[in-house]
């Protein structure tokens, strides 16, 4: 249906010529469908979702992310910038070849008083904004 085609063999969404992320490149919200298709569009029922209403809350999530602006994070999915609107965000390596970096703070205690959280620098190929995204793990290096 999303992608125009009238007949769609099940367990084959994903394939190159069916695959709505190939098909259209350049819109991050494939992405999601690809979400829902993997849990929907199964060969094996232990693999779909357990009812029609699991479904509809994942469909009602992912069209209220969309409807917020909201979109997936992750390496090859397009990220279209909030600020410029026309350049994609990237992850950036900036040293050592990590993507995962340590942001330090400090409280108005002075320099004893630090708290350090993990992020990832995302960074729009044309106006250069930047996005920081907290990891869950962060390890000093």
């Amino acid at each position: 249906m999303v992608a125009g085609w009238p007949v769609l063999k099940r367990e084959y969404f994903d394939r190159p010529n069916n695959d709505v992320t190939k098909l259209f490149p350049s819109d991050p919200h494939t992405h999601m469908i690809n979400v829902i298709l993997e849990r929907s569009v199964v060969e094996e029922q232990k693999d779909c979702f357990s009812s029609a209403d699991a479904l509809l809350l994942v469909v009602d999530s992912n069209l209220e992310t969309i409807k917020q602006g909201g979109q997936l994070l992750g390496d090859g999915i397009p990220r279209i910038c909030h600020v410029c609107g026309v350049g994609r965000y990237t992850r950036q390596t900036l040293t050592n070849d990590t993507a995962t970096y340590g942001l330090r703070f400090w409280n108005s205690g002075g320099a004893t008083d630090i708290s350090m959280i993990g992020v990832e620098v995302w960074e729009c190929d044309t106006c250069h904004h930047i996005q920081f995204f907290r990891t869950r793990v962060w390890v000093p290096s």
